[in-house]
């Protein structure tokens, strides 16, 4: 039976700036994914006056990301309803079209993270 053995010289080194490295950017890959998010949301939310839309942020407390209203608690009277009022998604909607796109955002953060590691 043969025997193959594989030498790789900087591993140790690859390992210590990936993990010096991942939460720089893992924090922008979830916020590059939040941003497609709010980008999305602020053109499907609904209009009166605007300020839903434009009150949308993404905030990071470097574990999750949060995407909110800062000013508009009606948000969510429009997307679950009232006893007298429809209720009309916006938000989960654009959510579950984006997703792809959003994951695709974290995924292009993990990569440079590995590349960045490896340099």
């Amino acid at each position: 039976m043969s025997r193959i053995s594989v030498k790789w010289n900087g591993m140790a080194r690859a390992q210590r700036n990936l993990g010096a490295l991942k939460r720089v950017r893992a924090e922008e890959g979830k916020r590059r994914a939040g941003g497609v998010l709010v980008f999305a949301a602020r053109a499907r939310a609904p209009r009166d006056t605007g300020t839903l839309a434009t009150s949308l942020r993404v905030d990071s407390d470097g574990t999750h990301v949060v995407v909110h209203t800062a000013r508009a608690f009606w948000g969510l009277f429009h997307e679950y309803g009232t006893s007298r009022m429809s209720a009309r998604p916006w938000f989960r909607p654009t959510f579950v079209d984006r997703v792809g796109e959003m994951l695709a955002g974290v995924g292009t953060g993990v990569w440079a993270t590995i590349r960045a590691s490896l340099r």
